[in-house]
């Protein structure tokens, strides 16, 4: 260490250093291969459980298939909603970064939101009635009785920044 000072002048400045540069590959290659967390997918838990409830319940071939294409329709329609959420974040924090925006821009932003959402639950909708036409009632309560699983159809949605 001796040496160091001399040459330096810093004794304790060229530990510190070595210290710093050793924590930084430590951090930088523990980061190294490893995958990142997958991006948020609402619905995703009511979309695996419903899955599992209709592979468990439905025999007939035919209408398992058709209702295992309905349960991935709406998981398509379940994106979609978040993407017109995170559409309206984008858009109306454009407008309220403008001081010049009108109400009559707020209102215009707000009545495409309304009307693409209700678009893709209209279609949710619909797909819940054809879901059911292929069920029993009794087979039907197996499917939709949420006090079976806890959490489920407990769906969050994206807030800015997520």
């Amino acid at each position: 260490m001796r040496f160091h000072r001399n040459i330096c002048g810093w004794p304790s400045l060229f530990p510190a250093l070595v210290l710093c540069v050793l924590l930084g590959l430590t951090y930088g290659c523990s980061k190294f291969g490893k995958k990142e967390k997958a991006g948020f997918e609402p619905g995703t838990e009511w979309i695996e459980d419903m899955r599992a409830r209709v592979a468990e319940n439905i025999e007939d071939p035919g209408k398992k298939t058709r209702m295992l294409a309905l349960v991935d329709q709406v998981e398509k329609d379940l994106l979609e909603v978040d993407r017109v959420v995170q559409q309206l974040y984008i858009d109306l924090d454009t407008l309220s970064d403008n001081y010049n925006s009108t109400p009559e821009e707020f209102r215009k932003v707000i009545s495409k939101f309304d009307a693409d959402r209700k678009k893709v639950l209209d279609r949710i909708t619909d797909r819940r009635f054809k879901a059911r036409d292929l069920a029993t009632p009794e087979t039907w309560k197996e499917l939709t009785d949420i006090r079976k699983r806890k959490g489920l159809y407990k769906q969050t949605i994206r807030q800015p920044g997520q």
